[in-house]
C-alpha cells in the first residue's frame, strides 16, 4: 500500500444555483465542519459503507449533481483500505442526491447528502464578527455555497443536520493562522443559526453532533466521555444547538464517528460501524417512496 501510493483524486460537480434546480421530495442531509474536521473522509467511509452494505441508485432528476463527486469519495475505499484526501486540498461543497434501500426493502428513499465548505464556517465568523478574515480565492466558492445554501434551507424538502468536530484538532489545541479555534468557528455558526436564520425551524427531522477520530477517546465508557469533551470544549455551541432544537421540537442527538484505523496518518482501513449507525439513523428518520410515485417524477 505505501509502495503504491497514489493521492486520490476528487473531481467536483456543479451545484443548484436555482430554486428549480433541487429536485423536489428529497431529505436534504447537511454535513457542517470546519476545514479539517474530518468530514470529507467521514463521507467517503458513510458512502462506501451504502454503497457495500445497502442499495444506491441514481437519482430520478435531470441534472444529476454531485455523481461524479460521489463516486470519487466511493472509490477512496474500493478495496477496504484508501489512501485519505489531503489535508491542504480545498474544501468545495458539494450536492449530491440519490435514492436509497435497505437490500431486502422494495421501495427507495430520496436522499441528498449536501457537503458544505469548512471555509463557510470563516463566513459566519466574518458576519457575525464583522471581520475579514477569507482568502480572496475562497471568497467566490463560498458565496456561491451560501446561495445554494439558502435554496436548500428555503426548499420545501425536509433535512437533517450532521456538525463534525474534530477529536484530534481540540485535544492538541489547534489555532489557525487567524488565531483562531475549532471552537471560536463553532460558536460562530452557532450565533448565525440563532440570530439570522430559522435553520432548523423549517422542515427539520434532526440534528447531530459527531465528534470524529472518536477512536482517540480512551475510556470505558467512550460515549459518555464523548459527551463531556463537547461540553466541556464546546458548551456554548451545544447550549446554543440544543436550545435551537427543544425550541423548534427537533430531535437532538451526539455520536461518535471514525473512519477506521489510520496508517501512517494517511492510509486506512475502513470500519463501517459508525457509518452504518449513521445510515441507519437516516432509513429511521426518512420515508420511502412508493415505485409509482418516483416513476412519476422521473416522467415529469
Amino acid at each position: 500500500m505505501v509502495d503504491n501510493y497514489d493521492e486520490p483524486v476528487l473531481i467536483f460537480n456543479d451545484i443548484p444555483q436555482d430554486a428549480s434546480d433541487v429536485p423536489v421530495g428529497y431529505t436534504d442531509v447537511f454535513f457542517w465542519g470546519i476545514p479539517s474536521s474530518g468530514k470529507t473522509c467521514a463521507l467517503s467511509a458513510i458512502l462506501r459503507t451504502i454503497k457495500d452494505k445497502y442499495t444506491m441508485a441514481s437519482p430520478t432528476i435531470t441534472t444529476k449533481f454531485g455523481a461524479t463527486y460521489r463516486d470519487s469519495l466511493v472509490n477512496i475505499f474500493r478495496n477496504g483500505t484508501g489512501y485519505l484526501p489531503s489535508a491542504t486540498q480545498k474544501d468545495r461543497t458539494q450536492y449530491m442526491p440519490f435514492l436509497l434501500k435497505k437490500r431486502e426493502e422494495k421501495n427507495y428513499r430520496q436522499i441528498s447528502f449536501f457537503e458544505l465548505s469548512g471555509e463557510v464556517f470563516k463566513y459566519f465568523y466574518e458576519i457575525v464578527n464583522h471581520s475579514n478574515i477569507l482568502e480572496k480565492d475562497d471568497r467566490d466558492f463560498v458565496t456561491s455555497a451560501f446561495h445554494t445554501l439558502s435554496l436548500l434551507l428555503n426548499s420545501k424538502n425536509q433535512k437533517i443536520h450532521f456538525f463534525f468536530v474534530d477529536y484530534n484538532q481540540e485535544t492538541k489545541r489547534t489555532v489557525d493562522k487567524h488565531g483562531l479555534t475549532q471552537e471560536n468557528y463553532l460558536d460562530a455558526a452557532a450565533t448565525y443559526f440563532r440570530d439570522e436564520n430559522n435553520i432548523f425551524k423549517k422542515k427539520t427531522d434532526a440534528v447531530y453532533v459527531v465528534v470524529t477520530k472518536s477512536d482517540e477517546i480512551k475510556g470505558e465508557n467512550r460515549a459518555e466521555l464523548a459527551r463531556q469533551f463537547l461540553s466541556v470544549n464546546f458548551g456554548g455551541f451545544m447550549d446554543v444547538i440544543k436550545n435551537r432544537c427543544q425550541k423548534d421540537s427537533v430531535d437532538f442527538n451526539v455520536k461518535m464517528f471514525s473512519i477506521g484505523d489510520v496508517f501512517f496518518k494517511r492510509i486506512c482501513k475502513i470500519n463501517h460501524t459508525y457509518a452504518e449507525n449513521i445510515v441507519d439513523d437516516l432509513l429511521r428518520k426518512v420515508k420511502p417512496v412508493s415505485e409509482n410515485i418516483l416513476a412519476n417524477r422521473l416522467r415529469s
